[in-house]
């Protein structure tokens, strides 16, 4: 997070709207919570301050694996496999899927483009996430949930939305962790949400 506050302190971003996919959106929260002036609104895809433990579980796994693959093809086959259920439909899409989530290496195979060493800070000790929730309290928010996500419960969105009545929530049907955005009602929420708060 603090190449991310370094990042925005060098091309002087100020009051940004932030989103944030799964890891992504417990970092947009600790960016509210350490310079809360930075975040003028966010959209969290598919996160919250309770985390299913079997969606967890999953990501954790996921996050850490290296395929090492010789090919995209065979990234390909490895995504249809182990991927949630989302809202791709065409080989293209999940080929560029893919080339987004993978990239050849000097040793000529295919890598995740994050570093699986990411695991080590996904403890299976829960923590309580509340109080960096409670940091976007001045921030709107809008959350998009996959319909059949294990990892962001209905509980919890629940919970979130008693916390922040004013919180807009759009749920993307059939679609597990995470939504892409590229679905059209997820396209349609966020820019909307970015027109009410340029």
């Amino acid at each position: 997070m603090t190449d991310v506050l370094d990042i925005c302190a060098a091309l002087h971003v100020h009051r940004a709207l932030v989103i944030g996919t799964s890891f992504g959106g417990l970092m947009a929260m600790g960016l509210a919570a350490a310079r809360p002036s930075l975040v003028r609104a966010v959209v969290l895809n598919d996160i919250g301050p309770d985390i299913g433990t079997e969606g967890a579980g999953f990501v954790r796994d996921f996050v850490g694996f290296d395929p090492a693959f010789p090919s995209l093809e065979a990234c390909i086959d490895l995504l249809r496999e182990r991927l949630p259920p989302l809202s791709l439909q065409t080989d293209e899409d999940w080929r560029n899927m893919a080339e987004l989530t993978y990239r050849r290496g000097s040793d000529g195979r295919f890598h995740p483009l994050w570093d699986t060493r990411l695991t080590a800070m996904m403890s299976e000790t829960a923590r309580d996430l509340w109080p960096l929730w409670r940091a976007l309290a001045h921030a709107p928010v809008l959350l998009i949930r996959g319909g059949v996500s294990d990892l962001l419960l209905p509980e919890t969105v629940v919970r979130m939305q008693i916390e922040r009545p004013d919180m807009q929530v759009v749920t993307v049907p059939e679609v597990g962790h995470t939504p892409t955005l590229t679905e059209p009602v997820s396209l349609a929420a966020i820019r909307a949400f970015a027109e009410a708060h340029a």
